[in-house]
């Protein structure tokens, strides 16, 4: 593309040895970024541009986005050791504290909560990227943040990958070579497996449709809130004549400020009305019809934009489900495995003795009846069955302290159960067979031998 010659000439490529290029004939596209480059995008029929920038311009889109990062981003994920016992948090493993609280301990740019966040934000378009930095023994020491606009990917012949990231470091450009063991690759959509992508190109049309809407409307407010129309004058008009009247009308009458005010014309000058307003231009239905678009577009449900139309109490945790389990599971199920081959030894994750979790009965929180009904299932009991969760667990989930000496360590397992069964059946039992006692049942005979009853 045109894009792509303007970034020959400006920076000749240097790749690295035995390493191919590839172009867009079914073949790895590199995701270099330059067609986001100083802006241009992609032109639409509708006359916009769209790049990434531009699209978070429409709030359906920022929504729709912001939603999925700040969710992922907020829940708990850690590194985890599958032991006799199931699985525990490594506390002790080297990488726990850079996932968990600081991403950049040596470096100090941000929190986990912030590098993770932005990690999605850039994959909800395409491709995110994160530098691993290693120590001697070739464990990570900081997981730095990279723009998808500085990173091309190669292939070489062997069909091996490359990183190839050319940026402005403070003051100084860099150019290096990244293996994959020493890069986080996040990807959004992806056709080959291998990249991620471009939202903003195969769905530029969508995109420019809500940001021409959003700019319509500005301009229609902009140019007073009320239908145009035109001033009819008796005789023609010099030039200088038809620049004055058309400069005093819009400074007079024109803009929000200025709207219901009297126009006075005189001379034999005539208004005529002839447009329509935004209602019956369908404005307000394709914004609205939008807002369906860019939810299609990331799998975000529509109440979840704000826009409640259709949104009753009855299909919203219907909803809320469908976002969890089809929305924002794969994008989990992806960094835990990104997360797992790129900082872990080969023997860690081929043993499967370590791996990365999110956690996402956090969603629950917000729901106090729900939380309550899932402990009361995960706890076990004679009306809930078999438990899988202990009381410690629980209180530990709630930030509570843990209970004294042990006690909230133990679950309702089958076995206790059946014990409890057991239990109340040969309590029930032994009621009924109860032998009578001398006192409750003492009978004195008389002297003729009739039964009297007792004092």
């Amino acid at each position: 593309m045109w894009y792509h010659t303007i970034r020959n000439i400006l920076f000749p490529e240097t790749k690295p040895a035995n390493v191919e290029q590839r172009n867009f004939d079914g073949l790895p596209l590199p995701n270099d970024g330059w067609g986001l480059f100083g802006g241009f995008g992609f032109t639409t029929g509708a006359g916009v541009t769209v790049n990434r920038e531009t699209a978070l311009t429409v709030p359906a889109i920022w929504s729709a986005v912001d939603t999925i990062c700040k969710t992922l981003a907020s829940l708990p994920f850690g590194i985890f050791k599958e032991t006799d016992m199931g699985s525990k948090p490594a506390m002790s493993h080297p990488v726990y504290h850079l996932v968990r609280v600081n991403p950049t301990p040596d470096l100090g740019l941000y929190t986990a909560y912030h590098f993770k966040y932005s990690l999605f934000l850039q994959s909800c378009f395409g491709d995110s990227f994160a530098k691993i930095h290693r120590n001697g023994i070739g464990r990570p020491t900081n997981l730095e943040l990279l723009d998808q606009e500085a990173v091309t990917v190669y292939q070489r012949d062997d069909s091996r990958l490359y990183y190839v990231v050319r940026r402005t470091v403070g003051n100084s450009y860099k150019e290096e070579v990244l293996f994959p063991r020493d890069i986080i690759h996040i990807k959004g959509l992806t056709i080959n497996g291998i990249i991620g992508a471009d939202v903003t190109e195969y769905q530029k049309e969508n995109i420019s449709t809500s940001i021409a809407a959003e700019r319509y409307g500005n301009s229609w407010f902009g140019n007073g809130a009320t239908p145009s129309g035109a001033l009819v004058y008796p005789q023609e008009l010099k030039k200088e004549q038809r620049d004055t009247a058309e400069r005093k009308l819009s400074e007079k009458f024109g803009g929000t400020k200025n709207s219901g005010k009297v126009m006075v014309l005189d001379a034999g000058v005539k208004f005529e009305q002839f447009s329509t307003d935004p209602q019956k231009s369908m404005l307000n239905e394709t914004r609205s019809f939008q807002v369906n678009q860019s939810a299609r577009i990331f799998g975000v449900p529509v109440p979840m934009l704000g826009q409640l139309d259709n949104a009753t109490l009855n299909n919203m945790e219907t909803l809320q489900t469908q976002f969890v389990n089809l929305c924002l599971r794969p994008w989990a199920v992806q960094t835990e495995q990104e997360f797992t081959l790129k900082l872990l030894t080969r023997d860690e994750w081929m043993s499967e003795s370590y791996f990365f979790r999110f956690n996402f009965a956090a969603l629950l929180r917000g729901d106090t009846k729900a939380r309550s009904e899932y402990y009361k299932q995960a706890l076990g009991g004679p009306s809930t069955g078999i438990g899988w969760m202990s009381p410690d667990e629980v209180r530990v989930l709630e930030t509570l302290d843990k209970l004294p000496e042990g006690e909230g360590a133990k679950v309702f397992t089958l076995d206790a159960l059946l014990a409890y069964q057991n239990q109340q059946g040969n309590g029930e039992q032994e009621k009924v067979a109860q032998p009578e006692t001398d006192d409750e049942n003492e009978i004195n005979d008389n002297e003729d031998g009739e039964p009297q009853a007792s004092n």
